[in-house]
């Protein structure tokens, strides 16, 4: 799915900031729940040649995270970032 991202850059910058989008969603599926903030610790902005974490999180980040399945970004007002685990996807409350 990521290979599917439109991400900014070409070549090794373009990889590299694909890879960081990934970690960004391995760490949202891993704890379900996560805010910008959280985000934008886990982004080396010299790694992705972009001058802050927040400049990434910006242009790239979130829109790439928001695109991935299983990812609910916040509602107006709100700042959770949430995953749907696909286990409970489709399973009816007894």
């Amino acid at each position: 799915v990521l290979d599917d991202l439109e991400i900014p850059g070409d070549g090794e910058t373009q990889r590299r900031r694909r890879e960081t989008v990934g970690e960004l969603y391995a760490f949202l599926r891993e704890r379900e729940t996560a805010s910008r903030s959280d985000f934008l610790e886990l982004v080396d902005p010299e790694e992705v040649s972009y001058a802050s974490p927040a400049g990434f999180w910006e242009a790239v980040g979130r829109d790439g995270l928001r695109k991935l399945p299983g990812v609910t970004p916040p509602k107006s007002g709100h700042h959770q970032w949430a995953f749907e685990n696909e286990k409970s996807e489709g399973q009816s409350d007894r």
